[in-house]
């Protein structure tokens, strides 16, 4: 029954908040109607009406019509609505990374949402606070000690004391301290309101016993959203402020108390003096919204620092944020530090807009989003920057999906913008971030301080809720999004409704680890929350989890091809290919692909044919769009795919020869004699001149002769011995043919040399050299003066029987298929 009644109640202040008209700020100067000057014992809190200690408290808009017009058409601009059906629902997957350690579950607490995740680490503990209670963990995540909230800050609890909520925690290397600051409020009236302020009284407290506590009133004002910071000698208190019982928006403040001196015991309250800003304005004259004091790590002036928004429930949009400085201008007759509060300066920043609320999966319900409101802020050195202090702040604004978490780094003392990034993606929404530099310092030694981590909320359509984290190393690229922690189901708790989103954050912890000195970069300590699968709208079902990150370089992410290697006719479209990079990265990354072979082209779906291809990864996916891949030459050609700061892949592909298109036979001609021969060698392409194998090719011949092989890539043509002509031979596969041309001659045979001629008797024996078939010979009785005396004679001798006495003159010819040669050299004999 009880938690029914809170559940009931706290329903009722959150819708209170929401419904509530927007109002004009009123003029600067100090409400005395409202906050104390002086602060407390927080024994000396005596409730007045009384209420229940355990509500929880969510933000106030700071113009709720106004804010809820301006969420609306964010969340028309991004199209969010319902996600996709509902997925089995799983318990919670933590992820572990080689530079995250510890990792551990923090603490949490049922019937009242959101949680207000915050924390702070010091040199031995870490102190974790949610909505209405706290933890003490050692370096390794063991809990030490854990209560309520009402017991760590003392203000008086039970059925009818106060609640308490929108705690904060921070570590103060200077004084050696934890600190903290939540509001407190009379939950039925809303009329005795204010803030509980304390710390440690030793670097390593044990319990709720080791902290001196006070309270600051605020009477019937309400200081919504309180946010701590610190500057060398004072605590820094930002806060919205609200009256009518947190209806009415009167403007934003920060508030300085000068820090306690040193000591185990806790100092009287007339030590302490509390110094107000005046409603906050920026440097064009507007309103500025929800003042965020930074937590100075180290600075030598001891300058602190507060960072605030434009109010872009009343602007569409803003590029620029405002900085404070809080500086000490002696002290008073009591010896109590005063303050100075600087002017408002103007940071130009990349234009936003206020977030759309959150997606999920398997709900209708969206996730609150905030209003672009800052949640944190750390002022370190940084070394990359001439040691300069510099600003590191987050919030949420309209990107992405709908919402992503910027972040700055900012140089206060310059008024610019030193770097600006983004944790997000085009399908996914990212909020409730929270970041801090990698600033070690021990109280008296500062290192590193160049790096960053920061954790996020993300969800989508498509995805539960998780708790994701990016890291910066120096100079380096910002590193993809990390899941740590991934939900099983949707969030689905007590306020969530058709017309309001359901609570979530309403911020989380970000803190520099002030013992990381060694080593090239220190460590942050992050605090998020995550949901519990099955939650009903009578339940809450939150839960936080603590982590520590050194930023790293990211791992430089690689490309890879995401198809198998394939095996293409020249000419001939591959199936379809991808290119995978092996992180998602927070931009677009443009892949260039190439190819070895100067016949290789690509195109994408739909797309013209080129030889170089250049196609878009878009931020947070991991492959590219389908492309294909066609090659004239076939072999092995090397396909490559890069990206600037990726590492490339390549791939080999193998490509064939299209089917043969051409046939040729070498040589193109040859011309014999009869009987002659010749070799004839096929070789046979494709289209694009590739080789085809021709080793089953039939030869054919029309000339005179004969071939042999007739099947081949090459035969013998050899001519008839008796048949003159011409012809071709031919080479055939399938319906491809090659021809060359072969024609047989017929010549006569070379003239018979080396003719003798000798006389025996009335005989004369002849004898020569030759190569005819058959001889003529030729006889006269005077030189030159020859005439056919016998044909057909074979061999190469003869007698001739017939001569008389005197000389004779013989000249031999040859005779052949190709005629009759020349005669041969003349011999005479002379017979007696």
């Amino acid at each position: 029954m009880h938690k029914r009644i809170v559940l009931a109640l706290v329903g009722l202040v959150v819708l209170a908040g929401l419904s509530a008209p927007g109002a004009g700020a009123a003029a600067a100067g100090d409400p005395s109607s409202g906050p104390s000057s002086t602060l407390q014992p927080a024994s000396n809190l005596r409730p007045t009406h009384g209420g229940g200690a355990s509500m929880g408290h969510g933000y106030l808009p700071l113009h709720a019509r106004a804010f809820a017009q301006a969420k609306a058409a964010a969340n028309r601009r991004a199209g969010v609505g319902g996600g996709s059906a509902q997925a089995a629902s799983t318990a919670p997957v933590v992820t572990t990374y080689p530079n995250v350690s510890p990792s551990f579950a923090g603490t949490y607490q049922s019937g009242l949402t959101p949680p207000d995740t915050t924390g702070a680490i010091g040199p031995d503990r870490y102190i974790e606070t949610v909505n209405t209670s706290y933890a003490i963990y050692n370096r390794s995540g063991s809990v030490l000690n854990s209560g309520s909230l009402s017991a760590l800050t003392a203000v008086p609890g039970g059925l009818f004391g106060y609640s308490l909520s929108d705690p904060q925690m921070m570590w103060d290397a200077t004084t050696q301290r934890f600190y903290y600051v939540a509001l407190y409020y009379d939950s039925l009236s809303m009329t005795d309101n204010g803030l509980a302020v304390g710390w440690s009284k030793t670097a390593t407290p044990a319990s709720s016993a080791d902290f001196c506590q006070y309270t600051l009133s605020f009477g019937t004002d309400f200081p919504d959203y309180p946010k701590l910071g610190d500057s060398k000698d004072f605590l820094i208190f930002g806060y919205n402020d609200f009256t009518s019982a947190g209806s009415t928006y009167t403007g934003s403040w920060f508030a300085s108390l000068n820090k306690p001196p040193a000591g185990t015991t806790c100092a009287s309250a007339g030590l302490f003096a509390v110094h107000y800003s005046g409603v906050l304005h920026n440097a064009d004259g507007s309103l500025a919204a929800t003042p965020v004091p930074a937590n100075l790590v180290d600075n030598a002036a001891g300058t602190g620092y507060v960072v605030a928004n434009a109010d872009l429930t009343v602007a569409p949009s803003a590029d620029y944020v405002t900085t404070y400085t809080v500086t000490t201008n002696g002290t008073d007759a009591n010896g109590i530090p005063v303050p100075a509060f600087g002017a408002p300066r103007s940071v130009a920043v990349p234009t936003y807009r206020i977030p759309a609320n959150a997606s999920q999966q398997g709900s209708s319900y969206l996730l609150d989003t905030l209003d672009g409101r800052f949640e944190a802020a750390v002022a370190a050195v940084d070394p990359d920057h001439g040691n300069a202090v510099a600003l590191w702040t987050a919030h949420a604004v309209y990107g992405g999906a709908g919402a992503e978490e910027r972040w700055y780094e900012v140089d206060p003392a310059a008024g610019s913008l030193l770097q600006s990034g983004v944790a997000g993606s085009a399908s996914l929404f990212a909020w409730n971030g929270a970041i801090s530099p990698d600033r070690a310092d021990d109280g008296s030694t500062g290192s590193h301080g160049n790096s960053m981590a920061m954790s996020v909320s993300t969800s989508s359509a498509s995805t539960f809720p998780a708790i994701q984290f990016v890291s910066k190393s120096g100079s380096g690229a910002q590193s993809a999004l990390s899941n740590l922690v991934q939900a099983g189901g949707a969030n689905v708790d007590f306020s969530c409704s058709s017309t309001a989103p359901c609570r979530w954050g309403d911020y989380s912890a970000a803190s520099p680890d002030p013992a990381a000195g060694g080593g090239s970069v220190g460590r942050v300590w992050l605090g998020n929350q995550y949901d519990l699968a099955g939650g009903s709208t009578s339940t809450t079902s939150w839960r936080t989890w603590l982590f520590a990150v050194t930023p790293s370089a990211p791992a430089t992410a690689a490309l890879s091809f995401a198809t198998a290697p394939q095996t293409l006719v020249a000419g001939a479209s591959s199936a379809p290919m991808r290119i995978g990079v092996s992180a998602a990265q927070p931009g677009p990354v443009q892949v260039t692909l190439g190819s070895s072979s100067s016949g290789g082209q690509f195109a994408p779906v739909g797309g013209a044919w080129t030889s170089t291809l250049v196609l878009t990864i878009p931020a947070g996916a991991t492959v590219t769009p389908d492309f294909s891949y066609r090659d004239t030459r076939a072999g092995t050609p090397t396909l490559s795919a890069s990206a600037v700061g990726l590492t490339g892949a390549t791939q080999a592909e193998t490509v064939t020869a299209a089917p043969l298109s051409t046939l040729t036979v070498s040589p193109s001609g040859a011309t014999l004699a009869l009987g002659g021969s010749q070799l004839f060698t096929a070789s046979g392409s494709d289209q694009f001149g590739n080789p085809v194998g021709v080793s089953s090719a039939t030869w054919t011949t029309t000339a005179p002769g004969t071939l042999s092989p007739s099947t081949g890539a090459s035969t013998t043509f050899t001519a008839s011995s008796s048949t003159t002509g011409s012809g071709s031979v031919t080479a055939t596969l399938g319906s491809v043919h090659g021809a060359a041309t072969v024609t047989v001659t017929a010549t006569a045979p070379p003239a018979p040399t080396n003719l003798v001629a000798a006389a025996r008797g009335k005989r004369v024996t002849l004898s020569w050299s030759g190569s005819g078939a058959t001889y003529n010979i030729y006889r006269g009785s005077t030189s030159g003066g020859e005439t056919l005396y016998r044909s057909g004679v074979s061999g190469t001798t003869t007698t001739d029987s017939s001569v008389t006495s005197g000389t004779w003159y013989y000249r031999v010819t040859a005779v052949g298929p190709g005629g009759e040669s020349a005669p041969s050299n003349e011999a005479s004999v002379r017979v007696k």
